[in-house]
């Protein structure tokens, strides 16, 4: 599990610090991506997963490119999904993430990141 923290850490400090960067509040960019600012904080924290399907919409709203934004997690080994509704959920978060690839740099790194971000849904508290 110590991993897993340190990967939604760092990734945090990423989004938080390219945020920064562009003079937007949490608020903001929460509203921006139709989460809470909660959310958006625990995200920043590291207290809670990046959801994959809100990466183009950070990359968007951030300026920057998905790569650019999970360019600082390195790849773990995946965790093998045993319940058949999980799967079903985690390929239907995945498709949805596809259906927003413009480029085969996102496609790329939208590969590589599968078995390093974790796949949830929105938890709006």
């Amino acid at each position: 599990m110590g991993e897993r923290k340190d990967i939604r850490k760092a990734a945090g400090r990423q989004i938080s610090d390219l945020r920064a960067a562009r003079h937007l509040t949490q608020t903001e960019l929460a509203q921006k991506l139709g989460i809470s600012q909660t959310q958006m904080s625990r995200i920043e924290n590291g207290w809670s997963p990046l959801d994959i399907t809100l990466l183009p919409g950070l990359a968007l709203h951030l300026e920057v490119t998905i790569s650019d934004i999970v360019s600082v997690i390195e790849p773990n080994q995946p965790t093998p999904i045993s319940n058949h509704a999980e799967r079903q959920k985690a390929k239907n978060k995945i498709q949805l993430a596809l259906n927003e690839v413009e480029d085969i740099d996102d496609l790329r790194m939208l590969a590589q990141m599968l078995g390093i971000v974790a796949i949830t849904t929105h938890d709006p508290s």
